[in-house]
């Protein structure tokens, strides 16, 4: 399940570059990511998503989700999030 998951999140990661938003940051701290990945989608989406950070070229789990969405920030600093039916197209 993590193997697909990891795909997943770098299909995401990498099919997202089209979106633009006013910076380019992608937070290297926990609590910076967790604010910034926070403002993808509404609230009742992203406090039960799981929430995924890249460090060193890895996905780190900041939070389990229970809702089928996977939330992230793209190599652009573009916070998205995207559902199992969502990433089912990716």
């Amino acid at each position: 399940m993590s193997v697909i998951r990891v795909s997943i999140i770098a299909l995401l990661i990498s099919s997202s570059a089209a979106f633009a938003f006013p910076t380019d940051e992608v937070p290297t701290d926990g609590v910076a990511f967790l604010a910034k990945v926070k403002t993808a989608a509404p609230e009742q989406i992203v406090a039960k998503a799981t929430i995924v950070m890249m460090k060193d070229g890895k996905p780190t789990n900041l939070q389990t989700g229970t809702n089928g969405y996977t939330c992230t920030i793209d190599p652009t600093g573009t916070p998205l999030c995207a559902d199992e039916n969502a990433l089912a197209v990716l």
